[in-house]
């Protein structure tokens, strides 16, 4: 099912088939963590989207092709992004930008926040997150709050 629509690009809610991702969907959640994944951690993923109602699971189709997944979780007016990956033949081309300038519309909010690493903070920086150095992580390469206040 289509969620929007913005020129040859796609939302697209996977969690009616999250039992059966459409490839290459696995491939890129597994590919997006910076953190080591298992297959059980990979599994634990999918659960949670699966049973938690404030959890979106959405690919990121250009054209016929899926070229992404943007996962979140939603409560009230703020959106946090938990999953967020292009792949990257399909990066740099404004794709993020789109997506990242189209869900507080889709979804009513004030405010959007993301964990990022050292590869992704000036990403989100140039979108206009304000950037705060986390102390404390258990996840070592995520070492950045971002916050964006619509």
């Amino acid at each position: 099912m289509h969620l929007l629509k913005m020129n040859n690009i796609s939302l697209i809610d996977l969690k009616p088939q999250i039992d059966t991702l459409p490839y290459p969907i696995p491939n890129i959640l597994l590919s997006l963590e910076t953190c080591p994944i298992t297959l059980q951690t990979y599994k634990d993923i999918i659960f949670d989207y699966k049973i938690n109602s404030s959890s979106e699971l959405l690919g990121i189709k250009l054209g016929k092709e899926f070229i992404g997944i943007v996962g979140l979780e939603v409560y009230h007016n703020t959106a946090i992004i938990k999953h967020f990956k292009i792949l990257p033949q399909y990066q740099r081309q404004g794709i993020g930008t789109k997506i990242i300038r189209t869900l507080p519309i889709k979804y009513s909010l004030t405010s959007l926040q993301v964990q990022a690493g050292n590869e992704t903070v000036d990403f989100y920086s140039k979108l206009g997150f304000m950037v705060v150095e986390i102390k404390i992580n258990p996840c070592p390469t995520y070492k950045y709050l971002c916050t964006l206040k619509v």
